[in-house]
């Protein structure tokens, strides 16, 4: 999964960063800031251990460091860290520009909202999310107010909804982010 989610993401980056004319993006473009936020976490405390989300991450932050973008990392990140690295990214992003964000680890849908889990996250019931995880509005939001000439959101969510009783599970489509690329590792 790790590989088709990277060639998406340089297909995308490819097709949405040229021009007709190459020298035209290169003078229009090539000083443009571009700021990704990459964060992978692995090793959670309630919900179960991941295997890949790290190496997933590093390799996504190593791709886009290739491609010339600043990339803020962040791995195994409890709840603090996570709102403290999403509020850095929001203001390196006003500069305007492209910016990234990519996620690997738990993610959780209630109430037809998403939820990114912190490796600290505390939580037991399904009423608990809210207040225990990381919106994902709270980069969409960040990402929309930046007035940037592309943002893309990936969400490399392991998805299983510990609630759901076996019955579905999965992240729920976004709404609220015209003119953002999405993508999920899986369908919402």
């Amino acid at each position: 999964m790790k590989q088709v989610i990277i060639l998406f993401i340089l297909l995308l980056l490819n097709s949405a960063l040229q021009a007709d004319s190459r020298a035209l993006y290169v003078k229009r473009y090539s000083n443009e800031n571009k700021v990704a936020l990459v964060i992978g976490n692995n090793k959670y405390q309630k919900f179960s251990k991941l295997r890949n989300a790290i190496n997933d991450a590093r390799d996504m932050k190593d791709v886009l460091t290739q491609q010339g973008f600043e990339v803020l990392y962040k791995e195994n990140a409890n709840r603090k860290q996570m709102k403290q690295i999403i509020r850095t990214f929001g203001r390196k992003i006003r500069n305007g520009g492209v910016g990234m964000f990519y996620y690997a680890g738990h993610g959780i849908e209630v109430n037809g909202k998403n939820f990114l889990i912190p490796i600290n996250t505390d939580i037991e019931e399904k009423d608990e999310v809210e207040d225990e995880a990381i919106p994902i509005n709270l980069v969409v939001n960040k990402m929309r107010s930046s007035n940037n000439r592309l943002n893309i959101l990936v969400l490399d969510a392991c998805r299983n909804d510990p609630f759901s009783k076996g019955v579905g599970g999965g992240l729920a489509q976004i709404n609220n982010a015209k003119g953002m690329y999405i993508a999920f590792a899986t369908s919402p």
